[in-house]
């Protein structure tokens, strides 16, 4: 966990910016949705649902292990 005096901006681009998070960032948490008039818009998971969506699955991971 960061210090609380650290800028969240600075944690956020630290921690996207390591190979891993940012390929699986690139590859599983950005969508493209047509726009009216044809226009393509790129939108990108928040942090919050990306680390949120890595818990999930460490979890099933895990239960699945186990059985």
């Amino acid at each position: 966990m960061a210090p609380l005096t650290s800028p969240k901006l600075e944690i956020l681009i630290k921690s996207v910016s390591e190979k891993i998070r940012l390929l699986q960032l690139m590859r599983n948490f950005i969508v493209f949705e047509e726009q009216p008039l044809g226009v393509l818009a790129k939108k990108i998971s928040g942090y919050h649902q990306f680390k949120a969506v890595g818990v999930a699955l460490s979890r099933k991971t895990a239960e699945r292990k186990k059985a």
